[in-house]
């Protein structure tokens, strides 16, 4: 009976300095409770916060399809300039976080192919860690190469999905204002 009473205490003991931890976490960050359990989870698993940034396996399926989608020729190419700008680059510094590739393509559907299969890829890690699935794509034009960048943004926590949010809502607005006829001409209209 002793025995039982001191593993129950010892598991209370436990949960409460877990919920220490993540308090100090919330307070010290200034970030959500959910983001904090997330931290000190990772940190007790002495696992990555962002399964994302720096991923090997990763990076190594992004050469994958650009070599398999743009042809190995113009891949060999690209690679060359990887020492003055490599082809992939996380921003984990950004929020939310982005992973960037400076690729060129030759048409639309080249461009459309590989930004859905990296996106795909993208996807897959995060739903194997758990994560949101959730990610926006957008093309860019790098200044310095003068090549177009695909960005893709994702979020890993909570204070993460707030801003990617609020950056897909931006979006949206500005495609809505870009692409869509109103629906009425003017207030007149409406009544």
């Amino acid at each position: 009976m002793k025995m039982l009473i001191y593993m129950v205490g010892f598991f209370i003991g436990i949960i409460m300095i877990f919920g220490v931890a993540v308090y100090t976490v919330m307070k010290v960050m200034g970030c959500k409770r959910e983001t904090a359990v997330r931290k000190v989870q990772c940190f007790i698993a002495n696992k990555p916060e962002d399964p994302i940034y720096g991923n090997s396996l990763l990076v190594d399926r992004i050469y994958q399809i650009i070599c398999g989608v743009i042809g190995e020729s113009r891949f060999r190419n690209r690679m060359r300039l990887n020492g003055l700008m490599p082809i992939v680059w996380f921003l984990n510094d950004w929020c939310p976080p982005a992973i960037r590739i400076t690729i060129a393509y030759k048409d639309d559907g080249e461009r459309d192919l590989l930004e859905n299969l990296i996106k795909r890829e993208v996807k897959m890690i995060l739903k194997s860690y758990g994560l949101y699935v959730d990610v926006l794509a957008s093309w860019e034009k790098d200044e310095k190469l003068k090549m177009p960048v695909l960005l893709i943004r994702y979020a890993v926590n909570a204070d993460q999905r707030e801003a990617w949010m609020s950056l897909f809502r931006e979006e949206a607005k500005a495609y809505v204002a870009q692409n869509c006829q109103p629906l009425f001409d003017s207030e007149a209209d409406l009544l």
